[in-house]
């Protein structure tokens, strides 16, 4: 039998990685738990439980301690073309439906995420697909992003190194064409690896990246949460869709109610969310005459909340035609890039929007967005503090401050940074639209904040 304290300890170690990273333990898990417990304390020669459930609760994730745990109570298993019919799908239904709408709006830009990527597979399986479906792919910006919560899953993922287990449901021609024999193993060749960026992150907590999504798939990784989190975590990662893109899970992990602002479509036995486009005619045409300033402003904006990257960087122009209002056409660009993924290019010109007009607070949000895609954290914080200086209501600033200071293990500033967000949101009309989201009103942002705060207020104090 289990000494109490042993017991306890356990309790509070399901407890603690709840709280930490969402994921729950049933009955059956506990026994592998209590070993992972004892091989952490064993490996890292921690004296007892309580230093351990100490480490656990205030170490940063990249902790060896943390990536320890993690590793062992999770899966961290996959395979390339993981389930057939929905890789079937995205190769013949949506890449080419995709990748002919781009074309025809002049807009070669893709942006995919694999939330939960283990050691990559799914990852090189989508920049396979884009290869194959593409032949003049280096005329494209594609972003293709991968993040796990486990670095070392990660630190695998970079090197592309994979056994021929991982290699079961690929056809030969397929690996020979894309992979190189390594003794027994298989490494994704350069072109391959040289399309996806790899960054740790914890989908309950980190804040999510800047660009709007065309494509993201998370499969499989619900299932370590309960249905509350689950819900959380699926509705951040809606937010994060751009119009038409879709949200893809795992086949036991669909919910049957749909999303806030998606709606829910069928591929044989899978399904899928997706975020519906505007009208057509929100954009403008693409050929007509030069407008005047203010219509090349609302021009510009309106591609931007459609998406069309593309287009909005050839509305608004080079700075050498501007006759007026540099300050916000900068702006303007430097959004535009950022979300085209030349991350530093954005920042610079934000700088020089800063330089011509000092006191516009939208360029400081803008600024500190480009900071936290590039995962320079204190230039963020510092941006936003600025945005916040210059209108003490910006709500997306607090927001965005509150989750990088939660980030960085500033929990009761951040979580007083979120309660001013959800103070000044209350206060706004509701048909207002967030700043730099995917049309997102303030309406549909609310329970999204709420059960922000609600998450980290429960995790900062606890268990009763």
């Amino acid at each position: 039998m289990t000494p109490p304290d042993e017991g306890d300890g356990l309790q509070a170690a399901c407890r603690v990685i709840v709280q930490r990273t969402g994921i729950v333990f049933k009955d059956r898990h506990l026994a592998t738990l209590e070993t992972t417990l004892r091989d952490t304390m064993e490996r890292f020669n921690l004296p007892s439980r309580a230093v351990l459930l100490d480490r656990l609760r205030d170490s940063p994730d990249d902790a060896s301690e943390i990536i320890f745990v993690i590793k062992r109570i999770t899966t961290g298993e996959s395979y390339f073309f993981r389930d057939s019919e929905q890789i079937e799908f995205l190769r013949r239904e949506w890449l080419p439906a995709m990748i002919a709408a781009r074309r025809q709006a002049g807009d070669l830009t893709l942006n995919l995420w694999s939330a939960g990527c283990a050691a990559g597979q799914e990852c090189v399986t989508l920049a396979i697909l884009l290869r194959e479906a593409i032949p003049d792919i280096a005329r494209w910006k594609i972003g293709l992003l991968g993040t796990d919560i486990n670095s070392d899953a990660l630190r695998q993922a970079r090197t592309g190194l994979y056994s021929v287990w991982s290699m079961r449901a690929t056809p030969e021609s397929t690996r020979e064409r894309h992979f190189v024999a390594e003794g027994k193993d298989w490494r994704a060749r350069a072109e391959l690896l040289s399309m996806i960026r790899y960054q740790p992150m914890n989908l309950i907590g980190d804040p999510t990246p800047g660009v709007a999504m065309d494509l993201i798939l998370c499969r499989n990784v619900l299932i370590y949460f309960d249905d509350a989190t689950g819900d959380r975590v699926l509705a951040r990662l809606a937010g994060c869709l751009a119009p038409g893109g879709h949200l893809i899970l795992g086949a036991a992990e669909m919910r049957h109610a749909p999303l806030p602002g998606c709606e829910i479509g069928w591929h044989g036995q899978y399904g899928y969310y997706r975020r519906p486009k505007p009208s057509d005619e929100t954009a403008p045409p693409v050929r007509e005459p030069e407008p005047p300033l203010g219509d090349r402003e609302a021009r510009v904006i309106a591609l931007m909340r459609t998406a069309s990257w593309r287009q909005a960087l050839e509305a608004v122009g080079q700075p050498e035609t501007w006759r007026s209002n540099t300050a916000s056409l900068l702006q303007f660009r430097a959004r535009i890039l950022a979300n085209m993924g030349e991350i530093r290019q954005a920042i610079d010109l934000c700088r020089a929007s800063i330089a011509l007009e000092a006191t516009d607070k939208h360029v400081y949000l803008i600024l500190a967005l480009a900071h936290l895609e590039a995962s320079e954290l204190a230039d963020a914080e510092a941006a936003l503090r600025k945005g916040i200086f210059l209108d003490r209501k910006f709500l997306e600033c607090h927001f965005h401050l509150g989750l990088l200071l939660l980030r960085d293990g500033r929990r009761e500033a951040g979580l007083k940074s979120l309660r001013g967000a959800l103070h000044h949101a209350q206060r706004s009309p509701p048909r207002w639209l967030v700043h730099h989201s995917a049309n997102i009103t303030l309406e549909r942002f609310l329970p999204s904040l709420r059960a922000e705060l609600d998450h980290y207020a429960r995790r900062s104090h606890g268990p009763a």
